[in-house]
């Protein structure tokens, strides 16, 4: 039996045309979560993304960054939108393909001249069951007592037997899939 995994929507993320903050221009500019526009990094992923939808609802053709806007990635055009489906073609050799937790989307327009609309939205998608950090993944395999007996004198009082063998490489396998 497989561990269940439900979707889950992010907070989303905009750069908008003379916004309060930050305004869409041929610089790069951090697509910011709604409610905290004036707070830098509030972009920042805050889980694995299994889909990124990217909509330009403006009059410029727009560049997009995931480096914090050193490289230029991909472009979507004026009017236009940009589905990333990571999952789409995932690999079961090495797990989930995903964006990473704590990344950022960057947006820059093409030319120096100023845009008109609405601006740039960003949908993040993620798993929820998914979406524990690597830190917290390695919380819990630290946590798996060796193979083998407990040692009561140790204070584990409860005569439990860690598990061995096959069972042992079941819980790492699902656990490698939080």
């Amino acid at each position: 039996m497989g561990i269940s995994i439900l979707v889950e929507f992010d907070e989303l993320r905009e750069l908008l045309v003379g916004g309060a903050n930050l305004t869409l221009s041929n610089a790069f500019q951090e697509l910011r979560t709604v409610s905290g526009q004036a707070t830098s990094g509030s972009g920042r992923l805050k889980h694995n993304a299994r889909l990124l939808k990217v909509i330009n609802d403006s009059s410029q053709d727009v560049f997009l960054s995931f480096d914090g806007g050193t490289t230029t990635h991909d472009l979507v055009p004026a009017g236009g939108f940009t589905l990333y489906d990571f999952t789409t073609n995932r690999s079961n050799m090495g797990g989930d393909f995903l964006l990473g937790e704590g990344g950022f989307i960057f947006a820059a327009t093409t030319t120096g001249t100023a845009a008109t609309g609405f601006g740039v939205t960003a949908t993040i998608v993620y798993g929820k069951g998914n979406n524990m950090s690597q830190a917290g993944i390695a919380s819990i395999k630290n946590a798996i007592p060796p193979a083998g007996p407990v040692d009561t004198l140790t204070g584990n009082t409860g005569g439990a037997v860690a598990p061995t063998g096959e069972a042992r490489l079941m819980l790492w396998v699902q656990l490698e899939k939080l």
